[in-house]
């Protein structure tokens, strides 16, 4: 049976964590006089020896028990007798020492039970429950009823002749101890509430356990009335100060089964350190339209997610039903080393949704050892999955940054739309790696993103830590990545005279290819660098910026890929600007250069050629190569990006607990990502701020791999945009037989110095539009505009 709660609670300091197990011994006080509670040893319990609580005081449905001490023993079995017509067994200690549970405490019957001690409560390694009801372990003062009776270990005294209902709630004095549970796994009834209430509440290496039930967990630090609703939740008083929750050393709350459970924390600070919050669907006999629990987070105090601590709501293979919400309130948040909040569907009821509500500065950052990277993330993860579950995050005031790899992202591998993205924040900044990502792989459309922020948008850098999916992972090629080819190839000219290398290679930890001519007086000379690629269907990005100059002026700087083995050319790009359409000129303002970049699949592992220089578009194969004539002392910057789209490390294994390295980065890039990799569409881009700014390789992307439409970008950018340096991306690519998405950019001042925005198609699927419209100005330096579709331009 459940309990319905509803009351007042008073909290106060940390108490020791453990006392000396020579204080294990229950002694009765005499505050109930004639009822006082009785202990009777060595009788069989359930087939083994264990101690025995009667006695106490009847009032109607409710069974009290007082003691100045009660401590359980290791090895110790210890249980409240039920008589017939009792649904709640209420104990309070009223000395002044703390409780130490080291053995097991039970019932002998299905009643709940209540354990009340001021001075703390601490369960030990060895600690069990044996209670078919629901459990509560709290160190309030005392609990009160409609009538206005308090059970109160502070003042004890007992119980009136009165008619008295199930407790109403814990009220809480001044210095309330904490619930600490060490090492032990605790665990009641399917279907029951276990409420551990402090003061502070600290799980160390514990497991709490009720499948299809509710765990609440939560604590004032300051006199106030914490009500126990009747639907057995907790609402804690507005105003009053709370007291700390933490899960440390791989603890564990688990309420998850067929029909799902709730978890609920209530606190200042909440910190999770190796530790996990599990609830959601396992599979077996359900209700089709049923909703699993929700996992609730309010947090007055900073909300902290380290060493790959998991919350997680999922719904696993065959679990009928629909997946609940997670919903974190808090201050602050910090999300590092590989810590996740997540909804995952592999079944066919829908994912829930993740909504986070701050006032402070929220972190994503980090990722571990074996690549698992932080964030925040919903996934309709097999074929026949539901949909996705809506990720929103709420920080009006607030700055929101994702760092080291750190994500927040929906992906649907299934025939299920994923979810949507909205952030409505005060600043975002993404650096190093960090991504927003809406992807499809299958029949599913991607989720739109919708970004409103007050200030700023700041997209800046790539990840300088290689793994996983890496932007160069050195361990898929030969010798030192990238080498200068000396000896001739059969399908192509030689690198020049004598085959003289005359490109000194640089290799940096951003994985930048330095070139600078040390020699060129013939006139068919190239640059040619030979890669490895060991694994099939790899995206590659080549990006030379600051064209050389050949004898006889200004080269139109070409870059090409071949197939080494047979001479095949792959792709060819040049630095020229292409700007022509209906929609009126593009101005440019300054010094004008342009890059050529090659972005392209790999589909078969093999030996590649890459070439810089000037070379004809109708070359085939095998025929020799046109080469500009570089002059000593021309210099270069050659960027390269390899990717493997394949789908290694996707797979979602079974234990809930044991979360997969499953990352939805689609590269190394810092940027917001809206892709389609399969037959289902990319979502939309929507970016509305005052001042955007993407640098050092900052990307927006809603490219399309496969037969799916990629997305519309859209930028409202109230003062000013910012593309600033080579491999800078805005862009929307047919990389298949799908469309381009088009780009919409309005702003008052648009910058580009050496980045890209892009519509273009490298297969058979249409280029969208680029359309821009500044009220006061466009310059673009050394800026490619890429588009094979129509670009217009309005500068007022």
């Amino acid at each position: 049976m459940q309990i319905g709660l509803v009351g007042l609670l008073e909290v106060s300091s940390l108490c020791v964590l453990l006392a000396s197990p020579t204080l294990a011994q229950i002694t009765p006080d005499s505050t109930l006089g004639d009822e006082n509670s009785q202990v009777t040893p060595n009788q069989t319990i359930r087939d083994a020896a264990a101690d025995l609580i009667e006695g106490g005081a009847i009032r109607d449905s409710n069974l009290f028990h007082s003691f100045l001490e009660f401590n359980v023993g290791d090895g110790q079995r210890v249980y409240f007798a039920n008589p017939d017509g009792i649904t709640n067994i209420l104990t309070r200690v009223t000395g002044s020492n703390l409780s130490q549970i080291l053995g097991t405490l039970g019932v002998n019957g299905s009643a709940n039970l209540f354990l009340l001690n001021p001075n703390g409560i601490n369960f030990g390694t060895n600690a069990s429950l044996d209670v078919a009801g629901s459990f509560v372990a709290s160190t309030a003062d005392s609990a009160v009823f409609d009538n206005g009776f308090n059970f109160s270990a502070s003042d004890p005294n007992a119980p009136p002749l009165l008619t008295i209902n199930i407790p109403s709630g814990l009220q809480y004095g001044s210095n309330p101890g904490s619930v600490n549970v060490i090492g032990a796994t605790l665990g009641i009834h399917t279907g029951q509430t276990m409420a551990l209430l402090g003061g502070s509440v600290n799980l160390n290496g514990a497991t709490l356990q009720v499948p299809g039930g509710r765990v609440e967990l939560g604590g004032l630090s300051s006199p106030g009335t914490v009500a126990l609703n009747g639907s057995t939740s907790v609402s804690f008083p507005d105003g009053v100060e709370r007291a700390n929750v933490s899960l440390t050393n791989s603890s564990l709350v688990d309420v998850t089964s067929v029909n799902g459970g709730n978890i609920a924390i209530n606190g200042a600070n909440f910190d999770m350190s190796a530790s996990q919050l599990q609830a959601g669907l396992t599979s077996g006999t359900s209700i089709p339209d049923a909703v699993t629990g929700n996992i609730t987070i309010n947090a007055n105090g900073n909300t902290n997610l380290s060493h790959r601590s998991l919350i997680a709501n999922d719904l696993l293979t065959g679990a009928i039903g629909n997946g609940g919400n997670i919903d974190l309130s808090t201050s602050a948040i910090t999300i590092t080393g590989g810590s996740r909040i997540q909804s995952i569907t592999n079944s066919n009821g829908a994912s829930g949704n993740i909504e986070v509500n701050a006032n402070g500065a929220i972190d994503i950052s980090g990722f571990t050892e074996d690549g698992l990277f932080s964030g925040i993330l919903t996934r309709s993860a097999a074929d026949t999955s539901g949909p996705g579950g809506n990720i929103t995050i709420n920080n009006d005031q607030g700055l929101l940054k994702l760092a080291n790899r750190g994500f927040i992202g929906t992906v649907t591998n299934s025939s299920s739309n994923g979810g949507a993205i909205a952030l409505n924040l005060n600043n975002l900044v993404l650096e190093t790696g960090g991504q927003i990502i809406t992807l499809t792989s299958n029949l599913g459309n991607a989720g739109d993103i919708t970004i409103n922020a007050t200030e700023s948008v700041t997209i800046s850098g790539e990840s300088r830590d290689f793994v996983d999916n890496p932007l160069l992972d050195l361990e898929t090629f030969d010798l030192n990545a990238l080498e200068f080819i000396t000896e001739p190839n059969p399908n192509v000219a030689e690198s020049g005279p004598g085959g003289i290398p005359y490109v000194s290679i640089e290799r940096t930890p951003e994985q930048i290819i330095n070139g600078t001519t040390v020699l060129g007086a013939a006139e068919n000379q190239f640059d040619y660098f030979s890669f490895s690629i060991t694994t099939s269907n790899s995206r590659a990005i080549f990006d030379i910026d600051n064209g050389f100059t050949g004898g006889d002026g200004n080269v139109d700087t070409k870059i090409f890929l071949f197939n080494q083995g047979t001479g095949e050319l792959l792709e060819v790009n040049d630095d020229s600007l292409t700007a022509d359409g209906a929609g009126g000129s593009l101005p440019v303002f300054g010094s004008f250069t342009t890059d050529s970049l090659i972005d392209t699949t790999i589909t078969s592992p093999g030996v590649y050629l890459l070439g810089v220089g000037a070379f004809p578009s109708s070359a085939t194969n095998n025929e020799l190569i046109q080469r500009a004539s570089p002059q000593v002392g021309d210099t270069y910057t050659l960027q390269v990006s390899l990717e493997n789209l394949g789908t290694e490390g996707v797979s979602l294994p079974e234990d809930p607990f044991n979360p997969a390295n499953f990352n939805p980065n689609v590269e190394a890039n810092s940027g917001l990502f809206s892709e389609s990799r399969g037959t289902g569409d990319g979502g939309s881009l929507t970016i509305k701020t005052d001042k955007l700014i993407l640098n050092n390789g900052g990307r927006i992307s809603t490219d399309t791999f496969d037969a799916g439409g990629g997305g519309n970008i859209t930028l409202n950018v109230g003062s000013l945009l910012e593309v600033n340096n080579a491999s800078t991306f805005i862009s929307s690519i047919a990389r298949g037989s799908g469309n381009a998405g088009t780009i919409v950019i309005d702003t008052s001042q648009l910058q580009a110095i050496g980045g890209i925005l892009s519509t273009r198609t490298l297969s058979s699927g249409n280029a969208g539009e680029i359309t821009i419209t500044a009220t006061e100005s466009v310059m673009l330096s050394g800026t490619t505009v890429e588009e094979r579709g129509e670009i217009r331009s309005d500068a007022r």
